[in-house]
């Protein structure tokens, strides 16, 4: 009996309670329709808003794509594009199109070598700075920062810095977060490269088998002829 009347009074309460919330509704009935509406309103901005960026997003893959991979692009449209994507406000394709152009005048440089030193120093520098950029404006863009990391070094290898190099392919091989991507493989095998650039040279030791003895020195050992019999 006592559980019996337990179980009445909670719904007696329930209903007490749903009928309350039945009468607010009533009497807020203007002030709730108007939060729906706010609400709804809140989730189709949203909903824009990403919707918009994705396609930014989209947009700025199909170019960067074009540009890297159309082989009927002349490098000057290519250069215009991709450094109209470098200002982008997609900071992934944005990072990738500055290592692009960094890329693009590094390849000059290896075509320049019969050029002017002068000539050649500035376009490395050019090289470099679109890398420089890359690190400074979106340190976030692993990938991106890794690819200009690798370009500086290939560009300190190309002056003799071998120890700036170096430090480049470090720094890229303590990305962790990249692990298992090609760009990491690819600064391991720089990195056994400058390894191999600066093992050791052998040298002649003591131990040594001791070279022959000079022929002056057999000649000298021998006995002087006889004159002859008269």
């Amino acid at each position: 009996m006592k559980s019996q009347r337990r179980h009445e009074l909670q719904h007696n309460v329930l209903d007490a309670e749903i009928a309350k919330g039945v009468q607010y509704a009533r009497s807020h009935r203007t002030i709730l329709s108007w939060g729906v509406v706010i609400a709804a309103v809140a989730l189709l901005v949203v909903w824009l808003a990403v919707g918009h960026v994705r396609k930014k997003g989209l947009e700025a893959q199909r170019q960067y794509e074009r540009l890297t991979m159309d082989a009927e692009i002349t490098e000057a449209e290519q250069m215009d594009g991709l450094k109209t994507l470098s200002q982008g406000r997609d900071k992934r394709y944005a990072a990738l199109a500055l290592v692009r152009l960094g890329d693009v005048y590094a390849m000059q440089l290896l075509g320049a070598m019969g050029m002017p030193a002068a000539q050649q120093g500035e376009l490395a520098e050019m090289a470099a700075g679109f890398y420089r950029q890359v690190i400074d404006r979106y340190p976030d863009q692993k990938q991106a920062v890794a690819e200009a990391r690798l370009g500086l070094g290939k560009l300190s290898e190309s002056r003799g810095d071998l120890a700036a190099a170096r430090e480049q392919y470090q720094a890229v091989l303590m990305m962790t977060e990249l692990a298992g991507r090609p760009v990491l493989v690819r600064a391991q095998m720089e990195m056994q490269g400058l390894e191999a650039i600066r093992g050791p040279i052998r040298m002649a030791t003591t131990t040594s088998a001791p070279a022959s003895a000079p022929a002056t020195d057999k000649v000298a050992s021998r006995p002087a002829p006889q004159p002859a019999a008269k």
